[in-house]
């Protein structure tokens, strides 16, 4: 369309970043869970306390402190939560997933889903069906279980304080 880009620099991330960073000629290659860090650092003016990386196939729990990483820890098993499942619902209950926030957000209430692996999280959605919960409530719901099973189960968060006061998720 006769717009001319010119890109003054790259950087790569991720479990591929040093092959892709190769491949494109990328100047710099950043380990995920700092680069997720140092841009939740920088959207909160480096008020951030936590974050929580929602990722495809995997969660990471990043605690940060005076905008440096101090502890993180990834889930090794289960899945619920992960956006490989929340594709899976969103095709399931016949949602877009680029509409998943909006519609849940919408709900005037959640569905309480529980926190459990997916495969009793599916059963769970059904279960809403079959009581008439609206298709708001239950992707609400899974929402709030997301978050409940990424730090109970996933992450065994006892105190919710350890987390601090800014929270950024991401993924």
């Amino acid at each position: 369309s006769g717009v001319t880009v010119k890109i003054r620099g790259a950087g790569t991330t991720g479990y591929g970043r040093a092959l892709v960073r190769r491949a494109i000629h990328a100047d710099v290659d950043v380990v995920e869970t700092i680069a997720h860090a140092r841009a939740a650092s920088r959207q909160t003016q480096g008020k951030v306390t936590a974050v929580l990386d929602i990722g495809g196939q995997d969660m990471k729990l990043i605690l940060v402190q005076d905008g440096r990483v101090v502890s993180i820890e990834l889930n090794e098993a289960c899945s619920a939560g992960c956006g490989a499942f929340l594709q899976a619902m969103a095709d399931q209950m016949g949602v877009p997933l680029e509409k998943f926030a909006e519609i849940a957000l919408s709900a005037e209430s959640a569905v309480d889903l529980g926190v459990k692996c997916t495969v009793f999280m599916r059963t769970a959605v059904v279960g809403a069906q079959a009581n008439r919960a609206t298709r708001e409530q239950i992707l609400c719901g899974l929402c709030y279980s997301v978050a409940k099973n990424a730090l109970e189960k996933v992450f065994k968060i006892t105190n919710p304080a350890v987390l601090g006061d800014c929270i950024v998720v991401t993924g």
